[in-house]
């Protein structure tokens, strides 16, 4: 199922730069079904909301996709930025917008969760959302290749949280120059919120996180989370989640692409980074000198990675560097997990057989 969820990002139809990749969305809560966000094709001409039922045998080359939404409320023109992430409760949430308009061209928008099947008898909501006082500070529009998370330490409301990503300078840059003009954040968005009523709608807030020390700005990114941890509630009648750890991997700034030997860590609640070195299979020595080259994980843009069914590893596949026609070598590599995160012993990148 990894497998054929990883190919499905291979298929990005990059018509507008900066592009809108293929986003793709599951969670525990939702773990026979897969969002995918499909942008437009030769075909079909505006971005679609599929499900994929991994319940059933697949074939990567002939899969089969029940259509959730065939328009999306929030892509105006087809040319909005927007980041969805899904929750706990398997609803899908999106931050969406103009991002030279700042905050006052983004929305935010969530679409209810059926957990059984792919359903789609399910509207699109716009929520109520303000901006918190700031002083000086500006506040990130929704921004392209950006990434997200929702989270809620106990069964209240989800908070949803954006980091990074780019703005184009121009809306008319071209292939070569799009990297390069254009403006990154390394803002952490926190979207909570402020007003619960069993009658009403619940507002939401858009803040800047407090976390300190993130990393560089870049875009192009993946933010995976990791397996949470639980506790009893005050009752002892369920589990609650109480935190949970978002590991970003790959991207590219507006000069270069993030080197994969450090892995940046985004923990909820406490809102903090945490920087870890991850051993690369050319660091134990080799005599020959084909076989050490072979052995690199080059840096990134546009791949996707999720979280092995075990919790021990990240599964990492595609991306691109330097320049979106070459693909970045190996296209599928495994993030072995450090020990305290779910693995045992050095956070590592393996590289699996492909033959056969």
């Amino acid at each position: 199922t990894d497998a054929a969820i990883g190919r499905l990002r291979s298929s990005l139809k990059m018509t507008t730069l900066p592009y809108i990749p293929t986003r793709t969305l599951f969670s525990s809560a939702t773990e026979d079904i897969v969002y995918i966000f499909q942008p437009p094709t030769s075909t079909v001409p505006s971005t679609q909301l599929l499900a994929l039922n991994t319940t059933v045998s697949l074939e990567a080359a002939n899969l089969h996709f029940t259509a959730i939404s065939a328009s999306l409320p929030f892509l105006d023109n087809g040319k909005e930025a927007f980041t969805p992430v899904l929750d706990h409760d398997g609803a899908i949430w999106v931050y969406a917008g103009s991002c030279e308009k700042g905050v006052r061209g983004s929305s935010l928008w969530k679409l209810g969760s059926t957990n059984t099947v792919p359903s789609v008898n399910r509207t699109w909501m716009q929520l109520n959302i303000s901006t918190a006082r700031v002083g000086s500070t500006r506040l990130n529009g929704a921004n392209y290749l950006a990434a997200g998370a929702a989270f809620s330490s106990t069964n209240a409301s989800s908070e949803v949280y954006v980091f990074g990503g780019m703005c184009p300078n121009d809306q008319s840059v071209s292939t070569d120059d799009w990297i390069k003009d254009a403006s990154y954040s390394n803002t952490m968005l926190a979207i909570k919120p402020v007003q619960e009523s069993s009658t009403g709608p619940v507002n939401y807030e858009l803040q800047r996180s407090a976390s300190r020390g993130p990393p560089i700005p870049e875009a192009g990114f993946t933010m995976t989370p990791l397996g949470p941890s639980y506790s009893q509630s005050p009752t002892g009648s369920a589990l609650q989640q109480m935190s949970q750890n978002y590991v970003l991997l790959g991207g590219h700034t507006q000069q270069a692409f993030i080197n994969m030997s450090q892995v940046a860590l985004f923990s909820l609640p406490e809102q903090s980074w945490t920087f870890l070195p991850v051993v690369s299979p050319g660091d134990t020595p080799k005599t020959d000198l084909a076989a050490r080259d072979s052995l690199e994980i080059e840096p990134r843009s546009g791949h996707t990675a999720v979280l092995s069914s075990d919790g021990k590893r990240v599964v990492m596949f595609g991306g691109w560097v330097g320049d979106m026609k070459t693909p970045a070598n190996p296209q599928l590599a495994i993030l072995e997990l450090g020990n305290g995160y779910g693995g045992i012993g050095d956070w590592r990148w393996t590289i699996p057989s492909q033959s056969g």
